[in-house]
């Protein structure tokens, strides 16, 4: 399984729409809206990364009021475990 954050700009004001866009796509894990210079910031999963242009190409940036997306691709990662 591979993971990778996609960054996007949005319209202004279009955050929330573009989010429930967000949440029809079925490798979208987790979208969270965010103030700076990204707008929302998505993680997605994929069974490898031949997935991830399809993915992104042909479902996230066909979203409506996107104006530019970054991946980032996740090399390695660690998660804390948080007590009861």
């Amino acid at each position: 399984m591979e993971q990778a954050f996609i960054e996007i700009k949005s319209e202004p004001g279009k955050e929330s729409k573009i989010l429930e866009e967000l949440k029809k796509i079925d490798e979208v894990r987790r979208a969270w809206i965010l103030y700076g210079e990204i707008d929302i910031r998505a993680l997605i999963e994929i069974e490898d990364l031949g997935q991830l242009k399809s993915i992104v190409s042909g479902k996230i940036r066909k979203i409506p009021n996107i104006i530019d997306t970054d991946t980032e691709q996740i090399v390695e990662s660690y998660e804390r475990e948080t007590n009861p």
